[in-house]
């Protein structure tokens, strides 16, 4: 008896695997439309505009081009280039220099910097600064403001500042080989760049190193220009760096939505899930090797993100390639364009707002790199008090606690239905429909 409980423990774990394959197989399936609708509308644009290839940024990239590839078999439609670049790649490399003025952008996005951080953003380690920080004070991980005296003589100091200096015209001249590698010249007049989203950060890195192209940005989605506190609304990007010829389009804003700019930034408001889908394996690049003349990007795998990818993720990919329809298949053209936006617009929605339990549960394992920002890992899984959920059926306060909480969680609607605690969730889009037909809602709740 003994010997066979362990084979019968195997066997339903053989079992249990196959089970979940399948299940997040059909998962891709089900919200294929969605992705393929985003490639094809991508297409369209690239071919509007005459470009005869298109580059993919990763890591979510990979994906989009492996659906490209499946829908317009070559030459029917632009070369998809897959690109191997991220935010912390390009950073350093499209900085004109590396002083307080330059890295402020980093505060702008992320308020929250430490020295550590900051560095990490670079693609650098603060321990080994020439002059190391305790000089100053200045302990790598405590907060710290960009206007703080002992930041700016850190970086004023004249063997720092020569050592960050080579690494910015180290870091561009291997970013240049490296995109002129893969058919980019700084010649070229235009370009097509694809990414997941959200904000076009890698976008404005790259106009930089090419500013006399033209460069156009097409994204699953944008978010919003953001309101600060004064009310003033910013700008996506004001450095007057940036080629005024480039452009950013969205497919969630445009081809969903219809151009409304608040509805789409209402349903990508939580982009964990959507990200953790279309992620790719191999990790996220760091930097470019330049020697010989030839470039190659380099790679940092995150254990955390690579975990989901195998179990789950690459699952699900299979399952969107597999129900794909190439261009001149018949089933390509099966409803016409209300009817796929139409569709569209419901797994859009679905997957935000009501998602799959599947998806839930893997986004709440998910350990998700944010070097570049904020320098560490950060853990999807958060927890909420479990009285606080039974507390806010009676008491107006604990509602009022209970809403708080899940703000600060990375995904809220994920966050419960992964914890079976679907009905909340359906209580929790009652008011955040409330608040998106009303966009002053939220913002006048937040100020009382």
């Amino acid at each position: 008896m003994s010997e066979q409980q362990p084979l019968t423990d195997a066997t339903n774990s053989r079992q249990a695997g196959r089970a979940a394959v399948r299940a997040w197989v059909a998962l891709g399936r089900r919200f294929a439309p969605l992705f393929e609708a985003f490639v094809r509308w991508v297409v369209e644009q690239v071919r509007h505009s005459g470009l005869d290839r298109v580059y993919y940024f990763t890591r979510e990239g990979e994906f989009f081009a492996a659906i490209h590839r499946a829908i317009f078999p070559p030459p029917a439609a632009p070369k998809p280039v897959v690109l191997e670049v991220s935010r912390l790649a390009t950073f350093a490399a499209s900085l004109p220099a590396l002083g307080p003025k330059e890295l402020a952008c980093l505060w702008d996005r992320y308020p929250q910097q430490t020295l550590r951080s900051v560095f990490a953003s670079l693609g650098l380690r603060a321990e080994n600064l020439p002059n190391r920080s305790d000089c100053w004070s200045l302990s790598e991980d405590e907060p710290l403001d960009q206007a703080d005296p002992r930041f700016l003589a850190l970086l004023g100091d004249d063997r720092n500042a020569d050592w960050l200096e080579r690494h910015r015209r180290s870091q561009k001249a291997a970013l240049d080989a490296y995109l002129a590698s893969q058919g980019w010249t700084a010649a070229a007049a235009r370009a097509a760049v694809v990414d997941i989203g959200w904000h076009g950060t890698i976008q404005d890195h790259l106009a930089r190193v090419r500013s006399a192209c033209e460069l156009r940005g097409l994204y699953f989605g944008l978010m919003p220009a953001r309101t600060p506190a004064n009310g003033r609304r910013e700008p996506r990007s004001v450095d007057p760096s940036l080629s005024a010829a480039s452009s950013r389009r969205s497919f969630v804003a445009e081809f969903l939505a219809e151009g409304d700019q608040h509805l789409a930034g209402q349903f990508l408001k939580f982009v964990g899930p959507m990200e953790m889908l279309c992620n790719a394996p191999g990790g996220s690049v760091v930097g470019y090797t330049y020697g010989d003349g030839s470039a190659k990007a380099l790679r940092k795998v995150s254990d955390g993100e690579e975990q989901i990818f195998e179990q789950c993720t690459c699952h699900f990919q299979a399952g969107v390639l597999q129900a794909l329809a190439p261009e001149k298949s018949p089933c390509s053209a099966a409803s016409d364009p209300r009817c796929r936006r139409a569709l569209c617009w419901r797994l859009l929605r679905e997957l935000m707002i009501d998602p799959p339990r599947l998806i839930a549960v893997a986004h709440d394992r998910l350990l998700h790199d944010e070097s570049f920002g904020l320098g560490r890992h950060v853990a999807m899984r958060q927890w909420i008090p479990a009285r606080l959920y039974w507390e806010a059926i009676f008491s107006a306060s604990a509602r009022r606690r209970l809403w708080q909480q899940l703000t600060t969680v990375p995904w809220p609607h994920g966050y419960l239905v992964a914890r079976r605690l679907r009905w909340v969730c359906r209580l929790l889009n009652l008011r955040y429909f409330r608040d998106l037909s009303d966009p002053g809602r939220a913002s006048r709740r937040r100020a009382a």
